[in-house]
């Protein structure tokens, strides 16, 4: 459980899908349990994060299986990113589960912080994404 995130569990190899439009910062296809320094999240594995830029709010999604877009790209809400997997340390436990860790941090210009969605405002945004 966490206070700043959520975790969606499902089949692996499941396709995740942007929540929303933005620009790729981070598009990590190279998790390696045995190589602490395969990527920048060595919790969060394979991860994609997707800034949009309107909102000024950071995707964050992590322990895909595989990730299918390139740092740099300008994607589309609805864009597939990879798929479902348990890539990072704790995701990589077996027993733990096939899972898709979200979060959302939105940028305070004025105090120059990110600032977390708690978890359950995020869970409110993706029920109103699913009733779409």
């Amino acid at each position: 459980e966490h206070k700043d995130a959520i975790d969606l569990f499902t089949e692996e190899f499941s396709p995740v899908s942007s929540m929303e439009s933005g620009l790729l910062i981070v598009a990590e296809n190279n998790w390696d349990l045995n190589d602490q320094t395969s990527s920048s999240s060595v919790k969060g594995g394979k991860t994609v994060i997707v800034f949009n830029y309107l909102t000024k709010e950071f995707f964050r999604y992590a322990h895909l299986n595989e990730v299918s877009v390139n740092k740099g790209e300008l994607i589309m809400e609805s864009e597939n990113l990879g798929k479902v997997g348990n890539t990072g340390i704790n995701a990589s436990i077996p027993g733990h589960g096939s899972h898709l860790h979200l979060e959302i941090n939105k940028y305070l210009s004025d105090k120059k912080i990110n600032q977390y969605i708690r978890a359950e405002n995020l869970k409110k945004r993706l029920n109103r994404l699913k009733s779409l």
